[in-house]
């Protein structure tokens, strides 16, 4: 990254999994320098960042996407599904014959949001269209928090400890 913007405060947020430790890959400080200018901490909210950012750079990250609805420019380093479609600037092409059509950012948000997804009623828990998904959002008490949730957030705190104890963080 550093090679391709040498100019530029170069910000670096790692991804929330690796500070889980959902994920391998979580640089240390000392393999950073020269690398970025300051590290953001994963707990600051991505959405705080994109005012302050004059471009992203991600390699398969939501982050991309959620950066190219604010219009803030995207450099992808590796395939994430909004890649491939002209909205961003593809560092690892896509092999001949794949997407190639470009599309609308419009098109883009259908296809990610609507018309790819299934979704389930947090209700009945039916398969059911985004519409009823979003007059669901209006109802607070249809959203339950599931065991599965508690446990994924459990297995992170347990990872982390792990990972410190173990001298990786």
């Amino acid at each position: 990254m550093r090679e391709a913007e040498p100019e530029a405060h170069v910000l670096y947020r790692p991804h929330p999994d690796l500070e889980a430790g959902f994920r391998r890959g979580r640089l240390r400080a000392t393999e950073l320098r020269g690398l970025a200018d300051a590290v953001v901490p994963a707990a600051t909210p991505l959405v705080a960042l994109f005012p302050l950012v004059t471009r992203l750079h991600t390699v398969t990250s939501l982050s991309g996407f959620e950066a190219i609805l604010r219009g803030v420019p995207v450099t992808t380093w590796g395939r994430p599904f909004y890649a491939g479609w002209g909205l961003t600037e593809d560092r690892d092409p896509l092999p001949e014959g794949r997407r190639g059509v470009v599309r609308t950012l419009d098109e883009l948000v259908a296809a990610a949001l609507i018309l790819y997804p299934r979704y389930l009623d947090p209700v009945t828990m039916l398969p059911c269209p985004v519409e009823v998904v979003l007059d669901r959002l209006e109802e607070p008490g249809a959203w339950r928090l599931s065991p599965t949730t508690l446990h994924r957030g459990l297995e992170g705190v347990v990872r982390g400890t792990l990972a410190r104890l173990a001298g990786r963080r």
